[in-house]
């Protein structure tokens, strides 16, 4: 319907040290496609799930199946630094470096959306996704996400979106996670960072959290 209206499709790819593609792929009208005929789960996390998990993971993400006689081509993405190491640096250059490979190789790929970088604050050190955030620091975590999205944008037609809005600090209990955060502890901390990001640099998307 939309696509009847002039709007293209967009293509995103999932982040954070590199793009995340599906290794091989098979081309229809409608571009590419995984080839691994597991849907948006990629093979080495399916080989760590149980089969239940596995069955209901799928049955939400979608389990598509790929066509007979369809040529299978390969691809690779550039992987960069996660997000922690390139926040050590404190090298804002260095930073925007890396936002440029990707920026190529998103350009190359044919890729629009990056769904990276993540700038949450390590406010524990138990979650599970610290290592794509950049740091404790709200300065240094917008900072880093400006410097990468300054580096993709740089690219026509290629974008960040920069995640995950906002005080998204745990991995456990994700979907029913209640975060209560006084108002000064939201602006200080929580929102500064992306605060920042957008107004250095204005990353074309925010996911929310």
């Amino acid at each position: 319907m939309l696509k009847e209206k002039g709007f293209k499709y967009l293509v995103m790819a999932d982040g954070s040290a590199g793009l995340r593609l599906a290794k091989k792929y098979y081309e229809d009208e409608r571009g590419a496609n995984d080839a691994s005929g597991t849907g948006m789960l990629p093979g080495s996390i399916i080989e760590f799930m149980n089969p239940f998990v596995l069955f209901i993971a799928q049955t939400i993400t979608g389990n598509k199946k790929v066509p007979k006689n369809v040529v299978i081509k390969e691809q690779a993405a550039t992987m960069i630094p996660i997000g922690t190491a390139i926040a050590q640096s404190f090298n804002y250059e260095l930073a925007k470096s890396y936002g440029d490979m990707v920026g190529s190789e998103m350009e190359m790929m044919g890729i629009n959306l990056w769904l990276a970088p993540a700038l949450n604050i390590h406010r524990s050190i138990s979650c599970g996704r610290n290592f794509e955030y950049y740091s404790e620091d709200p300065f240094v975590s917008g900072l880093m996400a400006a410097a990468i999205t300054e580096g993709v944008q740089a690219h026509k037609g290629c974008a960040t979106t920069i995640k995950h809005y906002a005080a998204n600090n745990a991995e456990t209990n994700r979907y029913c996670n209640n975060s209560q955060v006084s108002e000064r502890a939201m602006r200080e901390i929580y929102l500064r960072g992306f605060g920042l990001c957008v107004r250095k640099t204005q990353p074309h998307a925010v996911m929310t959290s």
